[in-house]
Protein backbone atom coordinates (compact mmCIF):
# COMPACT_ATOMS: atom_id res chain seq x y z
CA UNK A 1 0.00 0.00 0.00
CA UNK A 2 1.39 3.37 -0.95
CA UNK A 3 2.09 6.01 1.65
CA UNK A 4 -0.58 8.22 0.02
CA UNK A 5 -3.19 5.49 0.38
CA UNK A 6 -2.14 4.92 3.97
CA UNK A 7 -2.54 8.60 4.69
CA UNK A 8 -5.98 8.73 3.07
CA UNK A 9 -7.08 5.62 4.96
CA UNK A 10 -5.79 7.14 8.18
CA UNK A 11 -7.78 10.34 7.54
CA UNK A 12 -10.93 8.37 6.75
CA UNK A 13 -10.57 6.10 9.81
CA UNK A 14 -9.91 9.00 12.16
CA UNK A 15 -12.78 11.06 10.76
CA UNK A 16 -15.21 8.14 11.00
CA UNK A 17 -14.04 7.36 14.51
CA UNK A 18 -14.41 10.87 15.86
CA UNK A 19 -17.75 11.53 14.13
CA UNK A 20 -19.52 8.45 15.45
CA UNK A 21 -17.96 8.05 18.91
CA UNK A 22 -19.17 11.22 20.60
CA UNK A 23 -19.57 9.40 23.92
CA UNK A 24 -15.94 8.32 24.23
CA UNK A 25 -13.98 9.56 27.26
CA UNK A 26 -10.46 8.27 26.46
CA UNK A 27 -8.44 8.02 23.27
CA UNK A 28 -5.07 6.25 23.07
CA UNK A 29 -3.73 6.37 19.51
CA UNK A 30 -0.46 5.42 17.90
CA UNK A 31 0.43 7.16 14.65
CA UNK A 32 3.04 6.56 11.98
CA UNK A 33 5.71 8.96 10.89
CA UNK A 34 5.03 11.72 8.38
CA UNK A 35 1.28 11.99 8.97
CA UNK A 36 -0.63 15.17 9.74
CA UNK A 37 -2.58 15.05 12.98
CA UNK A 38 -5.21 17.73 13.39
CA UNK A 39 -6.32 18.03 17.00
CA UNK A 40 -9.52 19.69 15.76
CA UNK A 41 -10.76 16.24 14.67
CA UNK A 42 -11.11 15.27 18.34
CA UNK A 43 -13.48 18.17 19.01
CA UNK A 44 -16.36 15.86 18.02
CA UNK A 45 -15.79 13.99 21.30
CA UNK A 46 -17.26 16.45 23.81
CA UNK A 47 -16.97 13.97 26.72
CA UNK A 48 -13.30 13.28 26.09
CA UNK A 49 -11.22 13.35 29.30
CA UNK A 50 -7.90 11.84 28.19
CA UNK A 51 -6.12 12.15 24.85
CA UNK A 52 -2.91 10.23 24.24
CA UNK A 53 -1.25 10.44 20.84
CA UNK A 54 2.07 8.68 20.21
CA UNK A 55 4.10 8.94 17.04
CA UNK A 56 6.38 6.01 16.16
CA UNK A 57 9.24 5.78 13.65
CA UNK A 58 9.93 9.48 13.89
CA UNK A 59 13.21 9.59 11.95
CA UNK A 60 13.97 11.30 9.65
CA UNK A 61 10.74 13.36 9.53
CA UNK A 62 8.38 14.21 12.35
CA UNK A 63 4.63 13.98 12.09
CA UNK A 64 3.00 17.37 12.18
CA UNK A 65 0.51 18.06 14.98
CA UNK A 66 -1.91 20.91 14.27
CA UNK A 67 -3.87 22.99 16.82
CA UNK A 68 -7.45 22.75 18.00
CA UNK A 69 -9.81 25.07 16.13
CA UNK A 70 -12.60 25.15 18.77
CA UNK A 71 -11.09 23.86 22.03
CA UNK A 72 -14.05 25.23 23.99
CA UNK A 73 -15.95 22.13 22.86
CA UNK A 74 -13.68 19.98 25.05
CA UNK A 75 -14.75 21.21 28.45
CA UNK A 76 -13.86 17.94 30.20
CA UNK A 77 -10.43 17.24 28.65
CA UNK A 78 -8.05 16.87 31.62
CA UNK A 79 -5.01 15.02 30.28
CA UNK A 80 -3.19 15.46 26.94
CA UNK A 81 -0.14 13.47 25.86
CA UNK A 82 1.56 14.27 22.55
CA UNK A 83 4.71 12.20 22.07
CA UNK A 84 7.37 12.65 19.37
CA UNK A 85 5.45 15.00 17.10
CA UNK A 86 6.36 18.33 15.56
CA UNK A 87 4.08 20.96 17.06
CA UNK A 88 2.84 23.37 14.44
CA UNK A 89 2.26 27.04 15.17
CA UNK A 90 -0.58 27.64 17.61
CA UNK A 91 -0.67 24.19 19.23
CA UNK A 92 0.50 25.33 22.67
CA UNK A 93 -1.81 28.35 22.53
CA UNK A 94 -4.81 26.15 21.75
CA UNK A 95 -3.85 23.71 24.52
CA UNK A 96 -3.72 26.61 26.96
CA UNK A 97 -7.42 27.33 26.34
CA UNK A 98 -8.48 23.91 27.68
CA UNK A 99 -10.04 24.99 30.95
CA UNK A 100 -9.96 21.54 32.59
CA UNK A 101 -6.37 20.66 31.56
CA UNK A 102 -4.44 19.16 34.50
CA UNK A 103 -1.70 17.07 32.87
CA UNK A 104 0.28 17.92 29.73
CA UNK A 105 3.06 15.67 28.41
CA UNK A 106 5.01 16.86 25.35
CA UNK A 107 7.91 14.42 25.68
CA UNK A 108 9.94 13.99 22.52
CA UNK A 109 8.12 16.74 20.67
CA UNK A 110 9.74 19.42 18.57
CA UNK A 111 8.56 22.88 19.55
CA UNK A 112 9.98 24.57 16.46
CA UNK A 113 10.43 28.33 16.35
CA UNK A 114 6.80 29.47 16.45
CA UNK A 115 5.65 27.93 19.75
CA UNK A 116 6.16 29.44 23.17
CA UNK A 117 5.31 28.00 26.55
CA UNK A 118 4.13 31.25 28.09
CA UNK A 119 0.41 30.74 27.16
CA UNK A 120 0.35 27.84 29.63
CA UNK A 121 0.27 30.43 32.40
CA UNK A 122 -3.48 30.56 31.70
CA UNK A 123 -3.93 26.90 32.66
CA UNK A 124 -5.14 27.44 36.19
CA UNK A 125 -5.81 23.70 36.72
CA UNK A 126 -2.45 22.50 35.37
CA UNK A 127 -0.60 20.40 37.95
CA UNK A 128 1.87 18.44 35.85
CA UNK A 129 3.96 19.43 32.83
CA UNK A 130 6.45 16.97 31.31
CA UNK A 131 9.03 18.18 28.76
CA UNK A 132 11.35 15.17 28.67
CA UNK A 133 13.61 15.08 25.57
CA UNK A 134 11.84 18.06 24.03
CA UNK A 135 13.60 19.22 20.87
CA UNK A 136 14.18 22.97 20.71
CA UNK A 137 15.04 24.85 17.55
CA UNK A 138 18.86 25.37 17.75
CA UNK A 139 18.69 29.09 16.94
CA UNK A 140 15.98 29.65 19.56
CA UNK A 141 17.10 27.22 22.26
CA UNK A 142 18.12 29.90 24.74
CA UNK A 143 14.83 31.76 24.44
CA UNK A 144 12.68 28.66 24.73
CA UNK A 145 14.59 27.27 27.68
CA UNK A 146 14.34 30.67 29.28
CA UNK A 147 10.58 30.53 28.83
CA UNK A 148 10.53 27.11 30.50
CA UNK A 149 12.33 28.52 33.52
CA UNK A 150 10.12 31.61 33.44
CA UNK A 151 7.00 29.45 33.33
CA UNK A 152 8.25 27.23 36.13
CA UNK A 153 9.00 30.27 38.29
CA UNK A 154 5.56 31.78 37.77
CA UNK A 155 3.61 28.60 38.35
CA UNK A 156 5.57 27.09 41.22
CA UNK A 157 5.26 30.28 43.23
CA UNK A 158 1.48 29.71 43.26
CA UNK A 159 1.92 25.95 43.79
CA UNK A 160 0.13 25.23 40.53
CA UNK A 161 2.96 23.23 38.99
CA UNK A 162 4.65 20.98 41.56
CA UNK A 163 6.06 18.53 39.02
CA UNK A 164 8.11 19.68 36.02
CA UNK A 165 10.70 17.75 34.03
CA UNK A 166 13.14 20.12 32.32
CA UNK A 167 15.57 19.25 29.53
CA UNK A 168 19.22 19.67 30.48
CA UNK A 169 21.78 20.78 27.90
CA UNK A 170 24.56 21.55 30.39
CA UNK A 171 26.16 18.08 30.35
CA UNK A 172 28.08 19.02 27.16
CA UNK A 173 27.31 15.66 25.51
CA UNK A 174 26.48 17.33 22.21
CA UNK A 175 29.46 19.71 22.11
CA UNK A 176 31.70 17.13 20.39
CA UNK A 177 30.32 14.89 17.66
CA UNK A 178 31.69 12.57 14.97
CA UNK A 179 29.51 14.04 12.25
CA UNK A 180 31.16 14.01 8.82
CA UNK A 181 30.68 17.76 8.35
CA UNK A 182 34.15 19.30 7.89
CA UNK A 183 35.24 22.36 9.85
CA UNK A 184 37.68 24.65 8.07
CA UNK A 185 40.07 26.72 10.11
CA UNK A 186 41.46 29.00 7.44
CA UNK A 187 41.49 32.67 8.55
CA UNK A 188 38.68 33.48 6.13
CA UNK A 189 36.49 30.60 7.32
CA UNK A 190 37.20 31.28 10.99
CA UNK A 191 36.09 34.87 10.53
CA UNK A 192 32.95 33.79 8.69
CA UNK A 193 31.99 31.12 11.23
CA UNK A 194 32.65 33.27 14.29
CA UNK A 195 30.87 36.33 12.94
CA UNK A 196 27.77 34.30 12.10
CA UNK A 197 27.84 32.48 15.44
CA UNK A 198 28.29 35.68 17.38
CA UNK A 199 25.45 37.36 15.51
CA UNK A 200 23.12 34.40 16.14
CA UNK A 201 23.85 34.31 19.83
CA UNK A 202 23.53 38.04 20.33
CA UNK A 203 20.10 37.80 18.67
CA UNK A 204 19.15 34.90 20.94
CA UNK A 205 19.93 36.93 24.05
CA UNK A 206 18.13 40.16 23.22
CA UNK A 207 15.01 39.32 25.25
CA UNK A 208 16.22 39.18 28.85
CA UNK A 209 12.69 38.86 30.26
CA UNK A 210 12.66 35.16 29.37
CA UNK A 211 15.56 34.61 31.81
CA UNK A 212 14.34 36.05 35.12
CA UNK A 213 16.93 37.89 37.20
CA UNK A 214 14.66 39.65 39.67
CA UNK A 215 16.88 38.79 42.64
CA UNK A 216 19.83 40.70 41.19
CA UNK A 217 17.67 43.68 40.18
CA UNK A 218 15.86 44.04 43.50
CA UNK A 219 16.56 47.30 45.30
CA UNK A 220 18.13 45.61 48.32
CA UNK A 221 20.49 43.42 46.28
CA UNK A 222 21.35 45.61 43.28
CA UNK A 223 24.57 47.09 44.81
CA UNK A 224 25.99 43.56 44.92
CA UNK A 225 25.15 42.93 41.26
CA UNK A 226 25.46 46.37 39.68
CA UNK A 227 27.99 45.26 37.04
CA UNK A 228 26.39 41.83 36.45
CA UNK A 229 22.66 42.25 37.07
CA UNK A 230 21.52 41.00 33.66
CA UNK A 231 24.03 38.13 33.72
CA UNK A 232 22.92 36.39 36.93
CA UNK A 233 19.80 34.27 36.42
CA UNK A 234 17.42 33.56 39.28
CA UNK A 235 17.54 29.85 38.50
CA UNK A 236 21.36 29.70 38.71
CA UNK A 237 22.63 32.04 41.40
CA UNK A 238 24.49 31.56 44.67
CA UNK A 239 22.19 30.76 47.59
CA UNK A 240 23.94 32.19 50.64
CA UNK A 241 22.51 33.97 53.71
CA UNK A 242 23.61 37.31 52.23
CA UNK A 243 23.41 38.80 48.71
CA UNK A 244 26.49 38.12 46.60
CA UNK A 245 27.10 38.01 42.85
CA UNK A 246 28.04 34.91 40.94
CA UNK A 247 26.75 31.88 39.02
CA UNK A 248 27.75 28.22 39.45
CA UNK A 249 29.16 26.92 36.15
CA UNK A 250 29.04 23.19 35.55
CA UNK A 251 32.27 21.63 34.26
CA UNK A 252 32.93 18.07 33.03
CA UNK A 253 35.51 17.32 35.76
CA UNK A 254 32.97 18.01 38.52
CA UNK A 255 34.97 20.71 40.34
CA UNK A 256 32.86 23.53 41.76
CA UNK A 257 33.54 26.73 39.82
CA UNK A 258 31.78 30.08 39.88
CA UNK A 259 31.63 32.94 37.39
CA UNK A 260 31.06 36.46 38.65
CA UNK A 261 31.84 40.12 38.09
CA UNK A 262 34.48 42.07 39.96
CA UNK A 263 33.36 43.15 43.45
CA UNK A 264 32.30 46.79 43.44
CA UNK A 265 34.36 49.24 45.55
CA UNK A 266 31.87 49.29 48.42
CA UNK A 267 32.82 47.92 51.84
CA UNK A 268 29.77 45.72 52.34
CA UNK A 269 29.98 44.29 48.80
CA UNK A 270 33.66 43.39 49.19
CA UNK A 271 32.97 42.01 52.66
CA UNK A 272 30.27 39.71 51.26
CA UNK A 273 32.63 38.64 48.48
CA UNK A 274 35.36 37.56 50.89
CA UNK A 275 32.82 35.89 53.16
CA UNK A 276 31.60 33.87 50.16
CA UNK A 277 35.21 32.83 49.49
CA UNK A 278 35.25 31.25 52.94
CA UNK A 279 31.73 29.80 52.79
CA UNK A 280 32.25 28.26 49.34
CA UNK A 281 35.67 26.85 50.32
CA UNK A 282 37.42 28.74 47.52
CA UNK A 283 41.12 27.97 47.14
CA UNK A 284 41.71 29.82 43.85
CA UNK A 285 40.50 33.16 42.49
CA UNK A 286 41.25 33.82 38.81
CA UNK A 287 41.06 37.42 37.56
CA UNK A 288 41.11 37.96 33.78
CA UNK A 289 41.10 41.76 33.38
CA UNK A 290 43.07 44.92 33.92
CA UNK A 291 44.08 45.33 37.53
CA UNK A 292 42.94 48.91 38.05
CA UNK A 293 39.63 48.95 36.18
CA UNK A 294 37.39 49.22 39.22
CA UNK A 295 39.58 49.70 42.28
CA UNK A 296 41.20 46.97 44.33
CA UNK A 297 39.40 44.43 46.49
CA UNK A 298 42.65 42.68 47.49
CA UNK A 299 46.09 43.68 48.84
CA UNK A 300 48.62 43.85 46.02
CA UNK A 301 52.01 44.13 47.72
CA UNK A 302 53.71 41.52 49.88
CA UNK A 303 52.90 42.20 53.52
CA UNK A 304 49.95 44.49 52.71
CA UNK A 305 46.77 43.95 54.72
CA UNK A 306 43.13 44.98 54.17
CA UNK A 307 40.21 44.62 56.57
CA UNK A 308 36.52 44.55 55.61
CA UNK A 309 33.34 44.17 57.65
CA UNK A 310 32.35 45.32 61.12
CA UNK A 311 30.27 42.62 62.80
CA UNK A 312 32.51 39.86 61.49
CA UNK A 313 35.81 41.45 60.39
CA UNK A 314 37.62 39.83 57.49
CA UNK A 315 41.37 40.29 57.29
CA UNK A 316 43.05 39.72 53.93
CA UNK A 317 46.85 39.60 53.96
CA UNK A 318 49.12 39.27 50.91
CA UNK A 319 51.86 36.89 52.04
CA UNK A 320 53.72 36.56 48.72
CA UNK A 321 53.76 37.79 45.12
CA UNK A 322 55.08 35.62 42.26
CA UNK A 323 55.46 37.02 38.73
CA UNK A 324 54.84 34.00 36.51
CA UNK A 325 55.14 35.91 33.23
CA UNK A 326 54.87 39.42 31.83
CA UNK A 327 51.07 39.38 32.09
CA UNK A 328 50.39 36.75 34.77
CA UNK A 329 50.91 37.18 38.52
CA UNK A 330 50.17 34.85 41.44
CA UNK A 331 49.45 36.28 44.89
CA UNK A 332 49.26 34.12 47.98
CA UNK A 333 46.56 35.51 50.26
CA UNK A 334 45.50 34.69 53.78
CA UNK A 335 41.78 35.29 54.38
CA UNK A 336 41.28 35.14 58.13
CA UNK A 337 44.23 32.75 58.11
CA UNK A 338 42.94 30.54 55.25
CA UNK A 339 45.25 30.25 52.23
CA UNK A 340 43.66 31.48 49.00
CA UNK A 341 45.66 31.83 45.78
CA UNK A 342 44.89 34.73 43.43
CA UNK A 343 45.94 34.29 39.80
CA UNK A 344 45.83 37.53 37.80
CA UNK A 345 45.94 37.32 34.00
CA UNK A 346 45.97 40.72 32.31
CA UNK A 347 43.40 40.75 29.50
CA UNK A 348 41.81 43.86 28.06
CA UNK A 349 38.05 44.05 27.59
CA UNK A 350 36.75 42.01 24.63
CA UNK A 351 40.09 40.49 23.71
CA UNK A 352 41.14 36.87 23.41
CA UNK A 353 44.53 35.17 23.81
CA UNK A 354 47.06 33.67 21.45
CA UNK A 355 47.59 29.91 21.62
CA UNK A 356 50.77 29.82 23.80
CA UNK A 357 49.18 32.23 26.27
CA UNK A 358 45.93 30.31 26.62
CA UNK A 359 47.79 27.01 27.08
CA UNK A 360 50.02 28.54 29.78
CA UNK A 361 46.96 30.07 31.42
CA UNK A 362 45.08 26.75 31.49
CA UNK A 363 48.18 24.93 32.76
CA UNK A 364 48.50 27.35 35.66
CA UNK A 365 44.84 26.95 36.63
CA UNK A 366 45.08 23.15 36.47
CA UNK A 367 48.28 23.16 38.55
CA UNK A 368 46.85 25.43 41.25
CA UNK A 369 43.55 23.54 41.44
CA UNK A 370 45.35 20.24 41.98
CA UNK A 371 46.75 21.64 45.22
CA UNK A 372 43.22 21.67 46.70
CA UNK A 373 41.11 19.06 44.94
CA UNK A 374 38.15 19.34 47.31
CA UNK A 375 37.95 23.15 47.10
CA UNK A 376 36.34 25.47 44.55
CA UNK A 377 37.36 28.20 42.10
CA UNK A 378 36.06 31.69 41.29
CA UNK A 379 36.77 33.17 37.86
CA UNK A 380 35.92 36.80 37.17
CA UNK A 381 36.54 39.75 34.88
CA UNK A 382 34.65 43.04 35.16
CA UNK A 383 31.13 41.81 34.38
CA UNK A 384 31.87 38.11 34.53
CA UNK A 385 30.68 37.28 31.01
CA UNK A 386 33.07 37.92 28.09
CA UNK A 387 36.57 37.17 29.33
CA UNK A 388 35.21 34.95 32.09
CA UNK A 389 33.18 33.04 29.49
CA UNK A 390 36.32 32.59 27.39
CA UNK A 391 38.17 31.10 30.36
CA UNK A 392 35.34 28.68 31.11
CA UNK A 393 34.88 27.68 27.46
CA UNK A 394 38.57 26.83 27.13
CA UNK A 395 38.63 24.93 30.42
CA UNK A 396 35.58 22.90 29.44
CA UNK A 397 36.88 22.21 25.94
CA UNK A 398 40.20 20.91 27.21
CA UNK A 399 38.47 18.71 29.76
CA UNK A 400 36.15 17.28 27.10
CA UNK A 401 39.10 16.43 24.85
CA UNK A 402 41.37 15.11 27.60
CA UNK A 403 40.46 11.43 27.19
CA UNK A 404 39.60 11.49 23.48
CA UNK A 405 42.05 9.62 21.20
CA UNK A 406 43.89 11.99 18.90
CA UNK A 407 43.22 9.73 15.91
CA UNK A 408 39.45 10.11 16.38
CA UNK A 409 38.14 12.88 14.10
CA UNK A 410 35.78 15.14 16.02
CA UNK A 411 33.63 18.12 15.16
CA UNK A 412 33.16 21.01 17.59
CA UNK A 413 29.63 22.36 17.83
CA UNK A 414 30.57 25.88 18.87
CA UNK A 415 26.96 27.01 19.16
CA UNK A 416 26.15 24.13 21.48
CA UNK A 417 29.15 24.95 23.67
CA UNK A 418 28.11 28.58 23.97
CA UNK A 419 24.48 27.64 24.45
CA UNK A 420 25.43 25.34 27.33
CA UNK A 421 27.34 28.19 28.99
CA UNK A 422 24.63 30.77 28.38
CA UNK A 423 21.99 28.63 30.00
CA UNK A 424 23.97 29.14 33.18
CA UNK A 425 24.99 32.79 32.77
CA UNK A 426 24.05 35.30 30.11
CA UNK A 427 26.36 36.47 27.30
CA UNK A 428 29.23 34.14 28.20
CA UNK A 429 31.84 34.80 25.45
CA UNK A 430 31.08 38.03 23.62
CA UNK A 431 33.52 38.84 20.82
CA UNK A 432 34.86 37.39 17.60
CA UNK A 433 38.42 37.30 18.95
CA UNK A 434 37.26 35.21 21.90
CA UNK A 435 35.41 32.77 19.62
CA UNK A 436 38.46 32.53 17.37
CA UNK A 437 40.59 31.71 20.40
CA UNK A 438 38.28 28.78 21.25
CA UNK A 439 38.47 27.45 17.68
CA UNK A 440 42.26 27.72 17.61
CA UNK A 441 42.51 25.85 20.91
CA UNK A 442 40.26 23.11 19.57
CA UNK A 443 42.40 22.70 16.47
CA UNK A 444 45.60 22.58 18.53
CA UNK A 445 44.24 19.96 20.92
CA UNK A 446 43.07 17.79 18.00
CA UNK A 447 46.37 17.79 16.09
CA UNK A 448 48.10 14.43 16.42
CA UNK A 449 51.80 13.89 17.15
CA UNK A 450 52.60 13.79 13.44
CA UNK A 451 51.09 17.21 12.84
CA UNK A 452 47.93 15.91 11.14
CA UNK A 453 44.81 17.98 11.75
CA UNK A 454 42.22 15.56 13.16
CA UNK A 455 39.36 18.05 13.40
CA UNK A 456 36.18 17.83 11.40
Amino acid sequence: MTSQCETELQKLSLQTFTEYCGAITRLDLTGTNGAKWHLSRFETCPLLRELHLRIVDTAPNRSGIYPFSRPERLQQLQSVTLLNGHLQEGVVTSLATLKALEVLDLSGCSLGINNTLIPLEKCTQLRKLVLKDVCFSPSHKNKLLGKVHHLRTLLTTTEVLPEVTLPDYTDYKLVLTQEPTPTSFSPEEVGKVTRKTLSDFLDDNDEHTYWPNEYAFSQANSPHFWNEQYATYDHNRLHLPYPVGGSPIRCPDGRRRYARGEPTPHGVVISHFWQSVLDLNVSLIVMVKELEQNGNYLPLQKGEKLTFGTKTPLEIVCSDVLHLSHEMTLRILLVNGKKVQHLHKFLSDGSGMDLPTIMDFLDQIEKLEKESLDASTIIHCFQGVGRTGLAFACLILRQLLKDQPKELPLRLDLKMLLSSLRQQREKMVMTESQLTCILQLFRYLRTDTNGHDMTR
